[in-house]
Formats: C-alpha cells, structure tokens, sequence
C-alpha cells in the first residue's frame, strides 16, 4: 500500500509537470460552450484527427472536412476544423498531441449540440516533441439546446448565461513554431474550474488513441479513476446522418431572424436544412440574362461573408427579381431557408465548396444590431506563380499599375455586339508583370495615373500566344488602391524599389515578342497547326482567288446570334438556336481565298470583318443586296479584289471534318501594306540574315 501511494504521488507531479510545461489553457472548452468571454489566444492539445467521410463527392480538395479531438487539459471536445485551414493538415503541420494556440474561433449549435469551429489557429509544439497527451481530461458534456433555451452565442452577440462570479484566464504567452513557451514550468489555467475527478495518468506511460466521440482509458495501474462514457449518436454533423426529428423541436421557425441561432458559413452543409446566417454583402454585380437552344432566363448572386468565411447566394428567374433590390452593397443581413449545392469553382474565386441557391422560401431580414463584420476577403495569389496554374482558373491578384493602353473597341464573337477593352499592366513585389484586360465600364473609367494598386477579386486566367494574361470577368470585383495591409506594402515597395527595377513579363503584349512573321513555305516546314494548340503567324500574300459560291448566308437577325436560319415555307425564317421564326434575316459573310507569296499558297477562311475588308470595304447586307438584284456589279466587286496586297494574321488550326482531320488557316486579321514598316522590317532581316552569314 505504500508503494502504490508512492507511484501514486509521482504519477500525479509527472502529469502536473507536463500539464505547467505544455501551458494547456485549462477549462476554456467548456467557458467557450457556455458563451463565456475567453481571451484569446488559448492553449490547446490535438489528442487525434478524423477526417469526415461525406456522401457529396467533390473533386476540390479543399471539400475535405476534419474533425478536432481537443483538450485543454482538464476537459476533451470535438471540434471542427474550418475550410480553408486544411492545408495545415496535408501539409503535416497538424499532428496528433501538437501543441496549438487558437487565436480565432466560434460556437455553432447542429442538431441540437453546440460545437466549436476553430478558424485560425498556429503550432506551437509540433506533437513529436511532445509524444503523449497531457494530463488526464475527461470528456466535457455535449450541452443540448433545449426547445426555449436563448440562442447560441455569436461573435459580437452577448451570450445569455446564468449569472455567475466573473472568472478570468490568464494569457499564455505564445511562441512560433519551434520556440519555447515563455511560461515554461507555469500553468496556464481557469480560475474557479475544478479538476476532474481521479488522478491523471502520467505522460510518460502508454496510453490508448483516443476515438473521435469517447474518452481516454487510464492505464490499469489507475483503474480505480473514473471516466465518462462516449456519448450515443456519435456527434451528427458535417457529413453524417442527422438525427430523426422530434416534434416540437423547431419551435422558433416562426420567430423573427435575429431571435434564432445564427450559424457560421463554415458550418453551413447540404445536410441541413434548419439554419440561419448573419453575413455581409461584399458583391452585388447586376442581374444577367441568357438565351440558347433550352431558353432564357435571368440569374443574380451575391457574394456574402461573416467571420467564419464566405458564400456565394444564386437566385434565378423571379426569384432574382425578387431579391435584386432586397440585398445592398456592405449592408449586414439574417438569412435562412437557402438551398445548398456544390460549388462550380470554374466560374468563382469564393473559398467555399458549396454555394446557395435562393428560392421562394428563403427569408431574408436586414440586421439593424451593430455587428463587426469583414468587409471583403481577398486570397490572393502571387504574379510569379499564375504560370503554374491551369488555364481558366478563377483567383485573386493584386498588383501596381505599371503601364496602361488605351481604350479598344472589339466585337464580341458570341453577342456580335461592340465592347471596350483596355489592358492593364499589373506588377507585384515577385518581380513579375502580367497583362490584364477590363471590359466595358471598367475599361473606360480606369485611370493608370500615379501607379495605382489594383486588388481583384475573381480575375480568370486566359492564354495568348503561349503567355498568360489576366481577365476581369462580369462578376469581379475591382478595387483602386484599397484601404488593406497588402496595398499599403506594396505601393511603398514599388516607389522605393520596384519601379526602378526592369521586370519580366509571363504575357505577350504589343511592343513584346511579336508573332513571327514569315513566308507561307516556312509554315509547311514548321509544321504550323499540327499540334494540339493552335499556331499564329504574318505572311505578306497577294490574293489571287475568291470563291463566290457560298460566300454568304441568311442568318438570325437577333444581333447576338448568327446562326444560319433555314425558311420555313410560309415566308419565315427560323433559327434552331433561338427556336424562333423571324419574317427576316440578315446576310453574313464566309469566303475562301487564296493568297500567296514567292514561296507557295495557302486558301484562307474569312469572316465578317476580314471579308469585307478584301472586298473593298462592302458590308454584308449590301453584297446580298446586289446578288439578287445586279449579278454583274456582284461579279465586279470580287473582280477587283484580286492581285492586291495585304499583311495577313493567321491561325492555324488542325480541324476533324466528317471524321477526317484537315488543316485550316483563318484570318484573324488583314491590313494594308503601311511602306515605312515593311521598309524597316526587311532591313532588320537583312541584318540578321548578314549576322548569320558572319559566323
């Protein structure tokens, strides 16, 4: 018996000891569950990581959810890991028994259990260092939220608790990766907690892995300890069934908003359905429209955000006229009854694997309560490292104005319809500059004057030429030198350093490298076109053939559509692209010429613009015109298009045909000869011709 009381007092100074020299914050799991104000940062322990098998399959990896068995010592609680802190687990900085301070947190109540989602958090003793769990916790109980209880506490929402002595924790002071704490032999503990009943075990001994749900088994030395039962049900949340309801459980559904628990969006899952979210409008772009072979319709979304994170909300049709004047930009709302879907990472830069889908049932009330809420959260990603990415990504970029073009005006492809462009180069502090392109109102109102900082959100990456280029899409969101840590930072590097510095470009602009100009035989040797992306090239080519037959065709008269329309038989002409029948058409041009040089010949395919540019300038409409009704002056305008010069730009492109692959050249663009740049052109290549012929 003696010796047992003597084994007895060392285990108990080794657990002691161990507890002072981790400087675990004991007891601040359960004031956190009680709604209590808990300094932060605090002390915890990772006693194991689970990773939440989900029945919704995703292909981001970021769709990942991880479930956090942490103790402070005293007591143990699942906890969930946010989003966007997964890569601190697949990067192994997260291990079991680590050492952690949580600076960011917040309490959600699902199916009925109040659950803590850690938000940010830092190693302080990787768990190798450490090898064992500290103390003896025990597992706290999973407080229930009763049918008339007060909702859950939020960030900047006062916790309804009963009235209690105030109790304080005592700040732990907190070190880097790698470092010692500056407490070492002190313990970091609630005052007023009491210790769980039972002698701690002693770090040094074996113990069992403890199981997500359940509570660590004291060695047999120290059976006599007791220790509470995991708990029936195996914590529903994230991914796992949710438990069958119970009449008389929802019982605020007819409350107002603000009086219901408030969920983090991290939280959010398509396995819930009773939920309500606090957040604030960062994005609001105005409601779009399409139109194609399964109809039309309106679309409109907003981008909200809360502390947690962010989401993106969608509604369609007479929903997004409904709610298109409810939500306004920066202002904070409550809402509930959205539908929740995996999200479409090709056409959002949202870190967020799911988005809502409003609808008819979705309530939405503005929040009066004054709340601290992000305005906008930016993850932004390096100018150097856009290379690395795959093409059509959606991301965040910031960077300097370096130089700004002018404004152009295009004419969309798919709409038909003129738009203004401009190109922006952008320049951060990896010494890289990347060329992005604002369209329409964005083009005309930006300013390059003074090196503006330039934060987009939502930028998508394209390919030119083999160079990367940035593009500002209809959902981004542009801001000039925004009031954030990184736009200060990096206006003060390029005053000081970066605009004397000569930096490369991953884009090919004008005044860059230029497509390669050369003779049409060369285009054979080099295999143009072959591959699987397509080539571009200039030729000067004289054109010595237009084939007339074919060369135009009765489209849609919509002016975003150009589909070929066939007659109906009843003096109509239907498009199949927009299932209707027009009682006109208009007239659209495709020819096939032939030029060539000294060196071979190639037929080219013109479109549009570039075909009635070789036909002397003559539009469409005004060439069906003379076809039906002046056959030889029809004749002439092809007649006097032949043997005239120009500088084509041309892609070549490996087409499949009838399941035949054939190559394709096309005109992308024609102009005339201008002398004094031909002029220089041919001496720059006698000079390179005459530095060859030296060596």
């Amino acid at each position: 018996r003696s010796q047992l009381c003597c084994r007895f007092s060392r285990v108990c100074k080794i657990a002691t000891d161990t507890m002072a020299e981790n400087n675990l914050t004991t007891g601040a799991l359960k004031a956190i569950l009680e709604g209590e104000n808990v300094p932060k940062p605090i002390m915890l322990q990772i006693m194991n990581i689970k990773k939440i098998q989900s029945e919704q399959k995703s292909e981001q990896k970021n769709a990942e959810r991880y479930r956090l068995q942490m103790s402070d010592g005293m007591y143990f609680q699942p906890c969930m890991l946010a989003t966007q802190m997964n890569e601190k687990i697949s990067s192994n900085e997260l291990d079991r028994f680590c050492i952690v301070a949580v600076d960011k947190w917040t309490c959600s109540t699902i199916h009925e259990r109040k659950i803590i989602i850690i938000i940010s958090l830092s190693v302080v003793k990787p768990g190798s260092a450490v090898g064992c769990i500290t103390g003896h916790p025990t597992q706290l109980d999973l407080v229930k939220v009763e049918e008339n209880s007060a909702p859950a506490p939020f960030p900047n929402q006062p916790p309804t608790v009963t009235p209690q002595a105030p109790r304080s924790f005592s700040k732990p002071d907190v070190k880097p990766f790698g470092g010692q704490p500056a407490l070492l032999g002190q313990q970091s503990s609630y005052k007023g907690a009491q210790a769980p009943s039972g002698p701690a075990p002693p770090c040094g001994l074996p113990m069992q892995p403890v199981p997500i749900g359940g509570s660590a088994k004291p060695p047999s030395a120290l059976a006599g300890s007791t220790a509470r039962p995991p708990p029936t049900g195996g914590g529903a949340f994230y991914g796992n069934a949710p438990p069958p309801s119970r009449p008389g459980l929802n019982t605020t559904i007819s409350s107002p908003l603000s009086q219901r628990n408030i969920f983090p969006i991290a939280s959010l899952t398509p396995y819930q359905d009773r939920w309500t979210i606090r957040a604030r409008v960062t994005s609001k772009p105005s409601t779009r429209t399409w139109n194609n072979s399964r109809g039309e319709g309106r679309v409109f979304n907003v981008d909200l955000v809360d502390e947690s994170g962010e989401i993106r909300a969608c509604g369609f049709n007479e929903v997004a006229d409904k709610f298109q004047s409810v939500f306004e930009m920066n202002k904070v709302y409550y809402i509930s009854k959205g539908k929740l879907k995996p999200a479409n990472k090709k056409f959002s830069s949202i870190k967020n694997d799911y988005e809502m889908t409003l609808n008819q049932d979705t309530v939405v009330e503005e929040c009066h309560e004054a709340v601290s809420l992000p305005t906008m959260s930016f993850n932004f990603t390096p100018i150097a490292e856009i290379e690395a990415l795959p093409i059509d990504s959606i991301i965040d970029m910031i960077g300097v104005c370096r130089s700004a073009a002018e404004v152009q005006t295009v004419t969309t492809k798919s709409t038909n319809k003129k738009l203004s462009k401009r190109d922006v180069m952008l320049q951060d502090k990896s010494g890289k500059t990347v060329v992005c392109t604002f369209w329409g109102a964005d083009a005309e109102g930006f300013s390059g004057d003074n090196n503006p900082v330039v934060a987009i959100k939502g930028c998508k990456l394209q390919e030119f030429n083999g160079g990367r280029t940035m593009s500002v899409l209809f959902s981004s969101i542009v801001s000039l030198n925004p009031d954030i840590p990184e736009s200060h930072e990096l206006k003060g590097w390029f005053d000081n350093v970066g605009k004397h510095q000569e930096a490369s470009s991953i884009s090919e602009m004008k005044g860059g490298m230029q497509t390669p100009f050369l003779n049409l035989v060369q285009t054979k040797e080099l295999d143009l076109g072959t591959k699987e992306k397509p080539d571009y090239f200039c030729c000067k080519a004289t054109v010595c053939n237009i084939r007339k037959d074919n060369c135009l065709y009765k489209a849609c008269p919509t002016p975003e559509c150009n589909k070929k329309t066939t007659d109906d038989g009843m003096g109509n002409y239907r498009c199949e692209k927009c299932n209707k029948s027009f009682p006109d058409f208009k007239y659209r041009m495709i020819l096939s010429v032939h030029v060539m040089d000294y060196s071979g010949s190639i037929w080219l395919s013109c479109f549009q613009d570039t075909a009635s540019q070789i036909l002397g300038g003559k539009s469409s409409q005004e060439l069906g015109e003379l076809k039906e009704q002046d056959e030889a002056a029809f004749d002439q305008v092809f007649q006097s298009a032949y043997f005239k010069k120009y500088i084509f730009k041309v892609r070549a492109k490996m087409d499949t045909f009838n399941d035949e692959k054939r190559l394709k050249f096309y005109c992308m663009n024609v102009s005339p000869i201008n002398c004094a740049q031909e002029t220089r052109r041919c001496v720059e290549d006698i000079r390179q011709l005459m530095a060859r012929t030296s060596l």
